[in-house]
């Protein structure tokens, strides 16, 4: 689970934990190559269930925090947040807030500087995780320790910070009449370390997000960019009340019956390459919780990356993933008009 590897071109991964609100999975996002190129690429992959450290227990509600459609309350951010204890004296919300993010990273300035700025202007908080272990299934207990992303480590705040602007300017560019219901705004990132080992790179429920600086996946911005869409669909689905599970799971469920976990069967079905060693694509991957929800995920990503491509933000993305076979079609369209007003830029079959 530690290494990555490019040996013969085939890109070593480790997984993505997530947390659904009691379901488990992981969380893998799309490889980065194209699919008319792609070879294949593996996961390794286990189950996992973040420990419930009570400070993600809140619901997420507006208290009047700054910046747009800011989630996570008062009490949960200056709880999870060392030495704020005179910052949550301030009366005003924003001023707290803004002390608690002053105070966290006092270290490191340039750090200090890119967290005011995303909690100004996106209500994004960032900030860092309880101490916990996490159940990472038959890869065991994984412990997790609370690491800020200063100094050395700062390169993951930038990458996050240059994520989050491209999704800003992807969520305008695709939607321009109205504003997507795709939310990518007013997250909670909960920076951490995962000791001895490489996984999870992240997980996420409730409008949180775990981000592992030693993640595997998190490597380059790319990396980041991709790896946080994922799991910023995993946010929506819960907040469009399991969306995957409601809608795509009849079809997904027909697609695993016809299947399996054979590879050549799902090969036209898969939203992306990637594979879990030693097993099948990562979207339909068993044992990894409700799997329908990482097939969401997978086609989240691969809609972000076809639709970056016909915006000629990066190589246009082939085949489409919308021409394959009527379960993609099924899939895609239910995905579209969900989040994105049904708005396809990609030429018709």
């Amino acid at each position: 689970m530690a290494s990555f590897s490019l040996g013969k071109r085939a890109l070593l991964v480790a997984l993505l934990g997530c947390d659904h609100g009691g379901s488990s999975g992981e969380v893998k996002p799309s490889p980065r190559v194209d699919t008319a190129s792609a070879k294949a690429v593996e996961v390794d992959a286990s189950p996992t269930r973040t420990a419930d450290t009570g400070a993600g227990a809140d619901s997420a509600k507006d208290e009047g925090a700054p910046g747009p459609r800011f989630s996570v309350n008062r009490r949960l951010v200056l709880g999870a947040t060392p030495n704020a204890g005179e910052c949550a004296e301030i009366a005003n919300d924003r001023e707290a807030l803004a002390c608690a993010t002053k105070k966290t990273f006092a270290a490191d300035e340039r750090a200090q500087a890119i967290a005011l700025e995303l909690l100004r202007t996106r209500g994004d908080y960032m900030g860092v995780e309880e101490a916990q272990r996490m159940d990472g299934g038959f890869r065991g207990t994984i412990r997790l320790e609370p690491h800020l992303p200063i100094g050395r480590e700062r390169k993951h705040l930038e990458w996050v910070q240059s994520s989050l602007a491209d999704f800003d300017r992807f969520m305008t560019s695709v939607t321009k009449d109205a504003p997507p219901d795709y939310r990518v705004s007013g997250i909670f990132f909960r920076f951490l370390e995962s000791v001895g080992r490489t996984t999870p790179s992240a997980y996420a429920s409730g409008f949180r997000i775990g981000y592992n600086v030693n993640g595997s996946l998190l490597r380059n911005e790319e990396g980041v960019r991709e790896t946080l869409f994922h799991e910023i669909f995993h946010l929506n689905d819960e907040g469009h009340h399991d969306w995957s599970m409601r809608v795509l799971k009849p079809s997904y469920d027909g697609i695993v019956r016809k299947c399996g976990t054979r590879v050549a069967c799902l090969d036209p079905y898969a939203p992306n390459s990637t594979k879990v060693r030693g097993g099948t694509y990562y979207a339909f991957q068993p044992g990894n919780g409700e799997s329908v929800r990482e097939y969401g995920a997978e086609l989240a990503v691969r809609y972000y990356r076809e639709m970056r491509g016909e915006l000629g933000l990066t190589r246009a993305v082939r085949p489409r993933f919308k021409c394959g076979p009527s379960e993609n079609r099924l899939a895609w369209d239910a995905f579209v008009g969900e989040f994105f007003h049904g708005v396809d830029l990609g030429p018709p079959c």
